[in-house]
């Protein structure tokens, strides 16, 4: 019934195709922005300096602090600039966390006023543009505590979205569970999910086989796309794998990541192109088939919010320049053509007036023939071993937040690994391989990768799916891993 459903709503939505807009040439452009964080309490001249949240000292200024979430004027700053550098984009991808690090003193009313003010001011720069929301774990009030479905406040959230999630099928399955789908163009699809349902801060969905019944929802809504040879864009808040300026840190609980994975990698000649926010840093992920060749890759946006994070044990500067990015995608398939990274340096704007500026041009930047997932397994190639490559990835990766700092090779390592392996195993095996420590006078030892066996073990995959979908009987659980 579920998939007899999907199958119609997909026809249904083809004919009609309510969000696309006039497409001419191969290639298009839209934006994507992530976590603005706006803090509505932040002061710049408080009597001891700076005052936001749970913050108070510090130097800052009209466009933010690094101390803190941001301010208005940046909220507005950063949308005013995606309309200056390029106006004419085909839409706008928004994913995610927009109330302050301390949401929790917030009420759902004030997270709810948040999204609609900037939901607004989205609307009245680019009025005439489609913009692909989703929800973050801070856009809810306690954070990350998020609903599997059914909450009364994600149909308020998409009574404000409304002008965006056209289609009956998207506000419905939004209104339920905060995730949708929606027709591009004739080729491409955008599915928006909220994998905040699969955050390890979750509590509500902890012992949860599929909340919301959204990976399963996910497997069938792209195993039709490919029936219907069409493509795939795919946006969310947060991503799978690892943190890359942490040794330990993920963010999916295991069985969900492990699930999550063997879905991309399943669907991979579906899906165009993959973008998620939540690091606040700006990188990259790979993932490859059963033989170790790369089939895949996504994007991860740095924030509009300069904020230091207080995660414990964060290698190297804790903040970042607040960026905004404009993507360069083929109409015919949704797969990234280039780059485009924008960013404000907050010291010279708070002291003088200051334009967003290109940080860079991801193909000349990197010297890069194209973003395909082959050219980005290169890049990290390279980064292993060339030094001054890395030290250009690392400069960008906070978006030039300390041109001084110096990093180190367990940098080098975790950041790496991080790119490479979207495994939890897989991962930690990398860093110990590769852990300065871990080699004679201190120099990292670049070890041959994971073996194709270990590194891909379907009978690991299975056993999770039967413990996470057993519930729900045999040939669901075949359907999702194996397409029977």
């Amino acid at each position: 019934m579920t998939t007899m459903i999907i199958l119609l709503t997909m026809t249904m939505m083809m004919t009609m195709i309510p969000n696309a807009v006039t497409q001419t040439g191969q290639t298009g452009f839209f934006w994507h922005v992530t976590d603005l964080h706006y803090d509505p309490t932040y002061n710049s001249s408080g009597p001891d300096g700076v005052s936001c949240g749970q913050r108070q000292g510090g130097s800052g200024g009209p466009y933010g602090s690094y101390l803190c979430d941001s301010p208005w004027t940046l909220v507005r700053s950063s949308i005013q600039a995606m309309k200056e550098v390029r106006a004419d984009v085909d839409f706008i991808i928004w994913t995610g966390d927009d109330t302050p690090h301390n949401a929790n003193n917030l009420s759902k009313e004030g997270v709810t006023e948040i999204i609609r003010n900037i939901t607004k001011e989205i609307l009245l720069e680019f009025s005439n543009t489609t913009v692909f929301p989703v929800l973050g774990n801070h856009d809810w009030s306690p954070k990350s505590q998020i609903p599997p479905k059914d909450d009364p406040f994600y149909a308020t959230i998409a009574s404000i979205w409304k002008p965006w999630l056209t289609t009956t099928e998207a506000n419905d399955t939004f209104s339920r569970s905060g995730f949708y789908c929606v027709p591009l163009n004739e080729k491409v699809l955008l599915v928006g999910l909220n994998t905040n349902l699969l955050y390890d801060s979750n509590q509500i969905t902890a012992s949860m086989p599929d909340p919301g019944n959204q990976l399963q929802w996910l497997d069938d809504t792209l195993t039709k796309a490919k029936d219907k040879a069409l493509k795939v864009i795919l946006i969310s808040h947060v991503p799978p794998g690892q943190f890359e300026k942490h040794r330990t840190k993920h963010w999916f609980r295991p069985y969900y990541n492990q699930i999550f994975v063997e879905l991309l990698r399943k669907h991979s000649p579906v899906l165009g192109s993959i973008h998620f926010g939540h690091h606040h840093t700006d990188s990259f992920r790979l993932f490859y088939d059963d033989k170790g060749k790369t089939i895949g890759s996504f994007f991860i946006a740095p924030s509009v919010t300069p904020w230091e994070t207080t995660l414990p044990d964060v290698m190297g500067g804790a903040g970042n320049n607040p960026g905004v990015r404009l993507v360069e995608y083929l109409r015919s398939d949704g797969s990234v053509v280039n780059i485009r990274q924008f960013y404000l340096n907050l010291t010279k704007a708070n002291e003088e007036p200051t334009s967003w500026t290109e940080a860079y041009n991801a193909k000349s930047f990197f010297g890069l023939d194209d973003m395909t997932p082959t050219s980005l397994k290169k890049l990290v190639d390279r980064m292993w071993t060339d030094d001054a490559l890395f030290g250009k990835y690392y400069a960008i990766n906070g978006l030039f937040f300390d041109p001084n700092e110096k990093w180190s090779e367990e940098y080098r390592v975790v950041h790496c690994c991080a790119i490479e392996e979207l495994d939890y195993s897989n991962y930690t095996a990398c860093v110990d391989r590769h852990s300065p420590s871990a080699a004679s006078g201190g120099d990292p030892v670049h070890l041959p990768k994971t073996t194709t066996a270990s590194r891909y073990n379907a009978a690991a995959a299975a056993a999770v799916a039967t413990i996470v979908f057993g519930r729900r009987g045999q040939t669901t659980r075949r359907a999702l891993f194996f397409g029977i």
